[in-house]
């Protein structure tokens, strides 16, 4: 028997309710296409992934549930951020503006005190997002409501969170680290924690920096050429690479190509190198290098400062930490195989008699930990007192 099914009911039952303008929906429409969903950009080979982040005003709850990144770092859209209190009373306003450092501190961590502000409820209404590498930040008159911008300061509790530069090592020098720091150079030194990176213009960052030449493209390849494509500091071989092989001006002149101020050097070295805190690295083609070294049976690891100079800039923090308590010399860049011979993940720093290892990416933790590895994030390595 066949059914008739009606809807004609249902119909004069919502036709009321429809919005003014409505048009039946028929099956016989045609419809407009989907409009097509904006691809992620995607990141050259050799660059990092530049993001413009603009400045979003005060912080929220949800943003803050999401802040904590990778290595006690502050996280923003898969960006490294800052945070910093734009009000400030009428005396301290004007005295922050003759000099940051009688201004409200800069946090590049989560450190103490945000943890403080948080139990406090004030995090969602006194902080804002920052960016600024330069390190000029708007402040407010909180009765007068004047702005202005200041050269404000780093946080010491983040510093100390961090062991930025060996911050806590007896010895290092804490008032020289605070006063030599630079928002550029942090940035660039933590580089490898973020997967975008913001972008920056350094015509206008310093605008009286000379430019390459316009030969320079065709200088800077003939000179890898002849170096055979090989890292002239690390002698690492990047024939297969060649995208990771930069020309290094030694006076940090562009213009200069006089041969003698010119330096082959991979992108890792590269970075490593005076007046450089703008080159951001991505992580994977530090691990990639660190990889090809080991491939290429160079000699590394064999002390402190081997360590030092081929680990991921990120991690410093925790080798002054490891080298003040007598830890044995790491091993950099291990890659870690499964049982096909395949690289599943790659350990910033591994002690393989005890299969313990660092990494900074989830997805290299939990691999070597399905192989049998005990593996610490950095932030987990710098709070243990498990011996290495």
């Amino acid at each position: 028997m066949k059914l008739e099914i009606s809807f004609n009911t249902l119909k004069s039952n919502a036709r009321p309710m429809a919005r003014p303008g409505h048009r039946p929906l028929s099956l016989d429409t045609s419809l407009p296409p989907l409009p097509e969903r904006e691809a992620p950009p995607a990141r050259k080979p050799g660059k990092p992934l530049e993001v413009d982040l603009p400045d979003v005003g005060p912080i929220d709850w949800d943003d803050f549930e999401h802040i904590r990144g990778k290595g006690d770092l502050l996280e923003k859209q898969g960006q490294q951020v800052m945070l910093y209190m734009r009000g400030h009373y009428t005396p301290k306003f004007h005295q922050a503006l003759f000099d940051g450092i009688n201004g409200n501190r800069i946090h590049v961590a989560y450190c103490q005190k945000l943890e403080e502000m948080k139990r406090a409820g004030k995090l969602d209404s006194e902080y804002f997002f920052s960016q600024s590498l330069e390190g000029q930040f708007l402040i407010v008159d909180r009765i007068t409501r004047e702005q202005g911008m200041a050269a404000l300061k780093v946080c010491k509790l983040c510093l100390r969170k961090l062991n930025y530069e060996g911050y806590l090592t007896p010895g290092r020098g804490t008032g020289k680290i605070f006063d030599e720091f630079t928002f550029q150079g942090f940035f660039e030194k933590y580089s490898s924690f973020f997967p975008f990176h913001p972008a920056i213009d350094d015509d206008k960052q310093v605008p009286e920096r000379p430019s390459y030449t316009k030969d320079w493209p065709e200088v800077s390849r003939k000179l890898r050429e002849q170096h055979h494509y090989t890292c002239s500091q690390c002698r690492v071989s990047l024939n297969a690479h060649r995208h990771l092989l930069h020309v290094h001006h030694v006076n940090a002149v562009k213009n200069d190509n006089r041969k003698e101020n010119l330096r082959v050097l991979c992108i890792d070295c590269h970075s490593k190198q005076p007046n450089h805190q703008r080159m951001f690295v991505h992580h994977d083609d530090r691990k990639l290098i660190a990889s090809l070294r080991r491939q290429q049976e160079m000699p590394i690891s064999q002390s402190w400062v081997d360590v030092f100079r081929f680990a991921d800039p990120g991690v410093h923090g925790l080798l002054h930490h490891l080298q003040h308590n007598r830890t044995t010399v790491p091993e950099v860049g291990l890659d870690i195989q499964d049982s096909q011979q395949m690289v599943v993940a790659t350990l910033e720093l591994a002690w393989p008699r005890r299969k313990i290892g660092v990494a900074i990416d989830e997805t290299d933790v939990s691999a070597a930990e399905a192989l049998g590895w005990q593996v610490l994030t950095v932030e987990q390595a710098l709070n243990s007192s498990r011996s290495f």
